[in-house]
């Protein structure tokens, strides 16, 4: 879980992992306020496929393996469960684990089907692999 090194932010014990608590300015016929509010975190997930970057999409925290799988499965990288070998956080060489990471394991008969990703996100694999050179 990131958290913005911003002054007067802090997470919210609304829901620590999805909402932030922030001070902000309101005006109100003519005249400034400063009052508490909540913001919805969003944060960057890298989805994985057999160890290589798949996508990296926008979401709010929590059930990454779920968003992973329907991603799969949406795009037609998967068709059932049963093409999923293993699902798990990522983790670095050292095997430490990733913040903002899940590794999809598909089945040896599923990875050889690997279809095309939909033109959306081809492209934006493509910007990702450009701004990473």
């Amino acid at each position: 879980m990131t958290v913005p090194q911003v002054p007067h932010f802090w997470r919210s014990s609304l829901d620590p992992e999805r909402v932030m608590d922030v001070q902000v300015t309101h005006w109100q016929d003519n005249q400034q306020h400063q009052r508490e509010d909540h913001l919805t975190v969003e944060e960057p997930l890298e989805i994985r496929l057999n160890q290589h970057s798949l996508a990296v999409i926008m979401r709010t925290p929590g059930h990454d393996h779920e968003l992973a799988l329907g991603f799969l499965l949406t795009e037609g990288i998967i068709k059932t469960l049963d093409d999923i070998l293993l699902i798990q956080d990522g983790i670095d060489a050292d095997g430490l684990p990733l913040a903002n990471v899940v590794d999809v394991a598909l089945r040896p008969s599923s990875a050889d089907q690997h279809p095309r990703l939909s033109t959306a996100f081809r492209s934006l694999g493509k910007l990702w692999a450009m701004r990473e050179k």
